[in-house]
Order: C-alpha cells, then sequence, then structure tokens
C-alpha cells in the first residue's frame, strides 16, 4: 500500500509508522519541467490520479516540453511526526527527444517536526538510469538536490531556503545508471518549515532519451543509537529501490 513505507530496519518501520500524520493543514505539491515548460499537480487537485488531499500524488501521463512523464508519484508525511519527515518522488519513465533539460520538483510545507534540538540528521539519494530505446551514446548529467525553507514556501522551478543534500553525476546509454546520495546534520530548524526535492536530467544530446528518475530526503534527530545511525546513513539507496519496487508499474511503449 502506498500509505505504508517499509525499511530495512524494525527500528526504523517503527519510527514511520509513527509519523503518518493528518495533512488537514499541510500542502504538497510536485511540478513538472521541460525546458522552458512547466506544469505544477497540487496534492488533491487537478491532475492528481486520486484527487484527494492524502501527501500522495500520482499523475499517470503529462506532455509538455516535448517530452512525456509516464507515471510520476510523489508522497509526504507533512507535517511530520513518529520523529521524521519525508518527501518520496519518483517517476516510471521521462522520454522524448531534444537536448534539454527535464525535473521534478517536490515540495511539502507546514512541517513542525523533527525540530532542533537535538541535532537533526538529514540523509538524501537519488537513482537514475538510461532506458531501452535511448539513442545510443546520448548522455545525460543527472542531478539532484534538497532544502528546507524557514519561511514555510513552496517551491515549483528549484529549490528554494538552505541546501541539505546535493550530489550530481553523468551517464551515457545505453544503460547508464547511477546512485547518488548525501547526508548532512542539522544544528537549528525551528516551525514551521517546507522540505523541497529536484531531480533533474540534462540532456546534452539530439535523439531519443529515456530515463527513470528517483529521489528521497528523510530528517531524522540525533542523538540515535550509533548503529542507527550508521544504517541511516548507508542506506538510503537501498530505501529508494525499495520505494521504487513498491510503486512500479509496467512499463508502456
Amino acid at each position: 500500500m502506498l500509505n505504508e513505507r517499509p525499511l530495512a530496519t524494525t527500528a526504523l518501520v517503527a519510527i514511520l509508522l509513527l509519523g503518518v500524520a493528518s495533512t488537514a493543514d499541510a500542502d504538497f505539491q510536485v511540478t513538472l519541467n521541460a525546458g522552458s515548460a512547466s506544469q505544477t499537480i497540487v496534492d488533491g487537485g487537478a491532475g492528481d490520479g486520486d484527487g484527494t488531499v492524502n501527501n500522495e500524488i500520482s499523475v499517470d501521463i503529462a506532455n509538455l516540453g516535448g517530452y512525456s512523464f509516464k507515471f510520476t508519484l510523489g508522497e509526504t508525511n507533512a507535517p511530520g511526526g513518529g520523529g521524521i519527515a519525508f518527501i518520496n518522488v519518483g517517476t516510471d519513465r521521462i522520454s522524448g527527444s531534444g537536448a534539454t533539460t527535464v525535473s521534478i520538483v517536490a515540495s511539502a510545507n507546514h512541517f513542525t517536526e523533527p525540530v532542533t534540538p537535538p541535532d537533526l540528521l538529514v540523509t538524501s539519494s537519488a537513482t537514475a538510469q538510461f532506458l531501452s530505446g535511448t539513442t545510443s551514446g546520448n548522455k545525460a548529467n543527472v542531478s539532484y538536490s534538497a532544502y528546507f525553507d524557514t519561511s514555510d514556501a513552496l517551491a515549483t522551478s528549484g529549490g528554494i531556503g538552505t541546501l541539505i543534500g546535493a550530489d550530481t553525476s553523468q551517464i551515457t546509454a545505453p544503460g547508464g545508471n547511477v546512485d547518488l546520495s548525501d547526508s548532512r546534520v542539522i544544528t537549528s530548524l525551528n516551525p514551521p518549515y517546507a522540505l523541497t526535492f529536484v531531480l533533474q536530467a540534462q540532456f546534452l544530446n539530439s535523439g531519443t532519451n529515456k530515463i527513470d528518475l528517483d529521489g528521497q530526503i528523510e530528517i531524522t534527530p540525533l542523538p540515535v543509537p550509533s548503529g542507527l545511525i550508521l544504517a541511516l546513513t548507508a542506506m538510503p539507496a537501498l530505501c529508494l529501490g525499495i520505494w521504487r519496487r513498491r510503486r512500479s508499474v509496467p512499463s508502456g511503449p
């Protein structure tokens, strides 16, 4: 089920189950960008597949800027709870032609926890993979960035506020893929605040590009047992893979 978020350890599962919070005072949106074209889908609004304000946004297909975004899914637990705040976002396939930049911007606000003190641990990660049908030799610069914003503002074209996670790499077709990750400690964060996660692929060549992008950010309090810290800092890609498999759908043509 999409309202469950299986993780690799019993402790983390317990944290997450406690963290499913009411969305009555929270806003969540996902913005799709391709070149200069943009489309924003608000939780429960037009374009959201379930039409319900439930901290989940599902878009079966969206076409803009010469690119198609197929099965884009975002989820969050705003306003936070159980000692965790998170955003997940991903797409089954982004496909089109031409050298351009595509991105997915997931932004949620009105978070009230976790906050400092104590210090907070931020773990973030992303994966990217060129899919079958991409023109051989095509390259893409793929990156993600994560932010918190104590003005509690939502973002659409990119991140705003304080950068708390980022990584970048380049992949080449056919079959190029990469895992990205980062971890940081926050010493000051007061409510309410917004979180924004930006996934981006800059296609460097003409021809056909088909790519799968997925990413996540999590904030949890410190101190925690040292073993849990190691698990949180080492497992973002594993957790992201579990989420990807859970939300995957059969690929169409």
